[in-house]
C-alpha cells in the first residue's frame, strides 16, 4: 500500500506495520521485538506515516515509542531544522518526551528557541501551549530580541498574551436580543 506521496508501508502485520500505521498493537509488539521497533520508530520519526494529518496525531505514541526503545533524541533534535512537517513532528514529540521526564528534550526546544532557528516561532508556541509556565517564562527577553520590534507570527500564543504582549482580543459584536413570541 502506498500514500499519494508514493511511501510504501511496511505489511500491516509487521512490527513496522503497525507502527508505521499509529496502532496501539505496535507499541505491544515493540516490547516483544525491541530491535525491529526502534528502526521502524526512526524510520516514523525521518519519515511522516500518518494517513491523514489532519485528525492523526502522533507525539504521544511517538514518545512512547521513543521512550519504550531507550532511543536518542538525536534525530528528533536533529528535524527541528527541517521542513515544516519535519519540525512539527520533531517539535511536538520533544515536548511531549519533555513533559514525561525528559531532561534532554526539556533543554533542547528552549535551546533551539533561543538559538532562533527557523521554526522558532512554532516551537515556542508549542512549549507556551502545553508546558508549565515555568519552563519557558525566562524565554521573554531573548524572543523579544529576535522578534526585533516584528510582529509575532502567532500572536495568539499563550506566550505573548502571558507577557502581556497580545493585541486584546476584538470587541466582538452584540448579539441581538432574543425574541420570544406568547402564545
Amino acid at each position: 500500500m502506498t500514500d499519494d506521496d508514493g511511501y510504501r508501508y511496511a505489511p500491516p502485520d509487521s512490527p513496522a506495520g503497525l507502527i508505521e500505521r499509529g496502532r496501539g498493537l505496535g507499541a505491544l509488539r515493540a516490547r516483544q521485538e525491541p530491535d525491529a521497533a526502534r528502526a521502524a520508530v526512526l524510520d516514523c520519526l525521518r519519515t511522516d506515516t500518518r494517513w491523514d494529518r489532519q485528525v492523526d496525531q502522533r507525539h504521544d505514541y511517538l514518545a512512547h515509542l521513543v521512550r519504550e526503545s531507550a532511543l536518542p533524541i538525536d534525530l528528533p533534535v536533529s528535524l527541528l531544522d527541517g521542513t515544516d512537517q519535519d519540525n512539527w513532528r520533531s517539535h511536538g514529540l520533544l515536548a511531549v518526551l519533555a513533559r514525561t521526564g525528559s531532561a534532554e528534550a526539556r533543554a533542547a526546544l528552549p535551546r533551539y528557541v533561543l538559538g532562533g532557528g527557523e521554526w522558532w516561532q512554532d516551537v515556542l508556541g508549542t512549549l507556551s501551549g502545553e508546558w508549565p509556565v515555568a519552563w519557558w517564562d525566562g524565554l521573554r527577553a531573548d524572543t523579544l530580541r529576535l522578534l526585533a520590534g516584528a510582529e509575532p507570527e502567532h500572536p495568539d500564543s499563550a506566550c505573548w498574551a502571558h507577557w502581556g504582549l497580545a493585541a486584546p482580543p476584538a470587541p466582538r459584536p452584540p448579539r441581538p436580543a432574543a425574541s420570544r413570541t406568547r402564545r
